[in-house]
């Protein structure tokens, strides 16, 4: 896919062509399936552009990729029907959605098997212990767990539960790849911050979550405080040990 930035670039080639060639076709509001005033492909274009620059960049950026984007190149374009407002959407949308996917390289790419692979491990069970259903931790401000409104959906949701709370993104099977969370707008919530404490805890969960537990007298994975005098210096519940380490 040509990137939209590329995409941009050959727009204001065209818009520029288009003034050169006289005149800046503008749009009156048509209904669905009128028919454009415009006479020359490119001054449809144009036209399309300046309804909406968004849906128009996607629909020129994928005409030769995307069999939907093709129909609304072919209408709109080569045969001058001007789109309806639900097509228009239907653009902006596909458009939000190859931002979302451009904006995830600002994030580096990064793997948490050894969280996923703790997770799976209380999900199947230790020993003769039954395995959880939900299991969740807790962790730098943070909560790991299996979504209850997703039965069947394998992968770990990371939640920032202090701060500015929020759904960070998600720890996928099978690798432990993160899979950062996107707003429409492009924002990604997840922070290098938030990675860096992912990290440290992929290192040694046992180790982190129990010197966590001890630091604030809470299991990080059942959440109840810790109140055995076992239990406060382990920083650990035995029974959430059990399930979790063993």
């Amino acid at each position: 896919m040509n990137s939209l930035t590329d995409t941009a670039d050959q727009v204001a080639d065209m818009l520029d062509e288009a003034y050169y060639r006289g005149g800046r076709p503008q749009f009156h509001g048509k209904t669905p399936r009128s028919k454009s005033t415009s006479f020359t492909p490119l001054a449809r274009m144009t036209e399309l552009l300046e309804r909406d620059e968004d849906a128009g960049r996607w629909i020129l950026a994928q005409k030769d990729k995307n069999s939907f984007a093709q129909s609304l190149y072919e209408q709109s374009v080569i045969k001058g029907y001007v789109l309806s407002e639900k097509q228009i959407a239907a653009a902006k949308r596909g458009y939000d959605k190859d931002m979302r996917q451009e904006t995830v390289s600002t994030l580096p790419e990064t793997f948490f098997k050894g969280i996923l692979d703790l997770m799976e491990g209380a999900r199947a069970g230790k020993g003769k212990k039954e395995g959880l259903k939900f299991p969740a931790i807790r962790f730098g401000g943070m909560k790991i767990y299996y979504s209850t409104r997703r039965p069947n959906d394998p992968d770990l949701a990371v939640y920032r539960t202090e701060g500015e709370v929020g759904f960070l993104g998600k720890i996928t099977t099978p690798d432990g790849k993160f899979q950062p969370y996107i707003w429409r707008n492009g924002k990604i919530p997840a922070t290098q911050a938030d990675l860096d404490k992912l990290a440290k805890l992929e290192g040694n969960p046992e180790e982190q979550l129990a010197a966590e537990g001890k630091r604030l007298g809470i299991c990080m994975i059942c959440n109840a405080e810790l109140s055995n005098p076992e239990s406060v210096e382990r920083g650990i519940g035995p029974i959430c040990a059990g399930r979790f380490f063993g």
